[in-house]
């Protein structure tokens, strides 16, 4: 560029007389020092008029290369020296893109599976979801094992204490009457009406108990003075003792005891709600958590007189009568295919843990008791069992090794039991009372933080959607008088 231009004149700075011939045409274009402020405004350079003010060869690219002389990627050709296009990415790496492409494609099903397991009617943690997505796409080996890395961190403390108001009862009976535990009997006020005898006070694996430790508080409404269902709470064993484990029991011939299905456990469509609607909660007294997936239950599961995955003679099943009495016994042995007539729901779930009133042989040896878990580990653990009176009684807790589990349920009078859910996210037990408006409202049974055994479900669970199966217990309407 010729440096007797003086671009910061202007269009109208004279010109130096002595300037070179071949110098261009006089330039009227206006140079500005400031930026630009609008496209429109920035202006045209002609390199070859440049060049020739300069005294240069206006074909000249600067380098002093004619442009015939310079080539396309392979330096000429008869082509001129035209550059020639680069080949994409597909034709120069075609397996790979094919492998790209393979990819994509394979991920498009898990990713949208996966953000409709989120996205679905229900009441589990992130964990969970993603946990039970990955049991459906067969994946339930790396839960498993990510399972039993968890355990074996042991999360719970060894010794301590419960914090003080944690012993006590959720709530108990708003109606009028009593059942008090005196010693190591419960007393409750005579009744006319057909009933089971209260339970004895539980024995504490911890020797002393705590204050309060395995006394039942009746809960629910009374009928002619007598509960139909008493809760507790015990610790888990004699190591973990700053834990508590909730035990309730029920009477059959005073409350309705009813399956319900959830969207995912056993899933298909059934005439029965999955939750306790408005209506149904208005009797509803507790609502604790059903069993295993089908798929890891070496069972079945039977209602409104369906059969959507097999019943198995020898596992352990909770049998739901018409009649309205529960059992709990080993398919084959104790209930058979004949009984169906009568039955209005079975839940089965790996093979009877207490049979007899003593633990299996198996309990602290090859059992499995729980996705591969060793019976070593502290886990959340639930069951269900039977009294010699037929009375239910359930228990749910943090930290119960197998063993722990048969323990506490044969000393709430069991004499069979049926392991029920595990792990903290599925363990679950909830009261149900009606707050000032008549509203159905729910508290977790074990109300402490998580981090000193608390259950971590939402309080009101059960009253919405729910993937899981639950059992619920309801007070009987009163019966008619006589006349």
């Amino acid at each position: 560029m010729d440096p007797t231009i003086d671009h910061a004149a202007g269009a109208d700075a004279p010109r130096d007389p002595d300037d070179a011939a071949g110098v261009a045409a006089h330039d009227d274009r206006v140079y500005r020092s400031e930026p630009y402020l609008r496209t429109s405004e920035v202006p045209t350079i002609d390199l070859a008029e440049l060049r020739a003010a300069a005294g240069m060869d206006p074909d000249d690219g600067g380098d002093g290369v004619p442009p015939s002389g310079r080539g396309g990627d392979s330096g000429g050709g008869d082509d001129g020296g035209a550059d020639e296009p680069k080949q994409s990415f597909r034709k120069r790496h075609p397996k790979l893109t094919v492998a790209a492409l393979v990819v994509v494609v394979l991920l498009i099903y898990p990713t949208v599976t996966y953000a409709q397991a989120l996205r679905k009617e229900g009441n589990e943690s992130l964990s969970a979801r993603t946990a039970e997505w990955a049991r459906d796409m067969k994946l339930g080996f790396l839960v498993d094992k990510a399972e039993q890395q968890y355990y074996a961190k042991d999360e719970y403390q060894d010794g301590g204490t419960p914090d003080a108001n944690a012993i006590g009862p959720v709530t108990s009976t708003s109606e009028g009457g009593s059942s008090t535990t005196a010693g190591n009997k419960t007393t409750a006020p005579k009744a006319t009406i057909p009933h089971t005898p209260a339970p004895a006070k539980l024995v504490s694996p911890v020797d002393p108990p705590i204050e309060g430790e395995g006394d039942w508080t009746p809960l629910g409404p009374l009928t002619d003075g007598v509960a139909g269902v008493y809760t507790t709470k015990v610790r888990p064993n004699a190591q973990k003792t700053s834990l508590l484990v909730f035990v309730a029991w029920i009477d059959p011939k005073l409350t309705s005891i009813k399956l319900f299905p959830g969207t995912d456990l056993p899933g298909g469509t059934w005439n029965a709600p999955h939750y306790l609607t408005p209506e149904l909660c208005t009797n509803a007294i507790m609502a604790s958590n059903g069993g295993f997936r089908m798929d890891q239950a070496r069972g079945g599961y039977y209602a409104e007189g369906r059969e959507p995955f097999p019943l198995r003679n020898g596992a352990a099943s909770l049998v739901f009568f018409k009649d309205g009495h529960v059992d709990v016994g080993q398919w084959g042995r104790d209930f058979n295919r004949d009984q169906l007539p009568e039955i209005e729901s079975v839940r089965q779930n790996l093979e009877l843990m207490v049979d007899d009133g003593k633990p299996v042989p198996s309990i602290s040896t090859d059992g499995d008791w729980g996705a591969l878990l060793p019976n070593s580990y502290f886990v959340w653990r639930s069951g269900y069992g039977i009294t010699k009176d037929g009375a239910l009684v359930y228990a749910g807790g943090p930290a119960l090794q197998p063993a722990d589990l048969a323990r506490t349920l044969i000393n709430a009078g069991a004499v069979r039991m049926m392991e029920g859910d595990i792990n903290p996210e599925w363990v679950s037990a909830h009261i149900y009372t009606k707050d000032e408006s008549g509203k159905c409202k729910g508290t977790k049974a074990l109300t402490q933080s998580q981090d000193k055994g608390g259950m971590r479900q939402l309080d009101d669970r059960y009253l919405s959607t729910d993937t899981r199966d639950f059992v619920a217990v309801f007070a009987k309407p009163p019966a008619p008088p006589s006349s």
